[in-house]
């Protein structure tokens, strides 16, 4: 998956998130315990993309030096969206 995906993938789960709040809070702006509860597995979504996202960061960082040492930038271009 490209950097560009898992953006994409964060950004949409992040917006879902949101709208799911909005469209659960009750007239004191607060979420049944089931809502609660759905929202929160949403957070754990969220919190996985997210550190997927920086693994994947982490990874090119390593990578991508060795590569342009090797010749090879364009291998991570091409792959990795870099």
């Amino acid at each position: 998956m490209t950097i560009l995906k898992l953006r994409e993938k964060r950004n949409k789960a992040w917006e879902a998130a949101k709208a799911f709040v909005e469209t659960k809070r009750d007239k004191e702006g607060l979420l049944s315990a089931e809502d609660a509860a759905t929202y929160a597995e949403m957070e754990a979504m969220l919190h996985t993309i997210r550190n997927n996202f920086r693994n994947y960061l982490q990874r090119i960082r390593v990578i991508q030096p060795e590569q342009k040492k090797d010749g090879l930038a364009w291998i991570m271009e091409k792959e990795y969206n870099v």
